[in-house]
């Protein structure tokens, strides 16, 4: 009884400071900032030619000049 009561109070707790935070201009637009590097890196892949993880891993391989892929993630 006392574990269903004190995960309910979190759960509602949780789910107001969710609410606020998502309403919070600052974190709108860090989420559009994400999305929009997420577009510019996925087309830039693409124009590489690079469209899967194995051809990234392959390539950052056999060229000293593109990063690899763990600076790019």
């Amino acid at each position: 009884m006392i574990a269903w009561l004190a995960k309910s109070i979190f759960n509602l707790k949780a789910k107001a400071v969710g609410k606020k935070m998502f309403k919070d201009p600052r974190m709108i637009k860090i989420f559009d900032t994400y999305i929009e590097d997420q577009k510019k890196f996925k087309a830039e892949l693409k124009r590489l030619g690079y469209t899967s993880r194995e051809d990234l891993i392959e390539a950052t391989k056999k060229s000293p000049n593109l990063k690899t892929y763990k600076d790019l993630m």
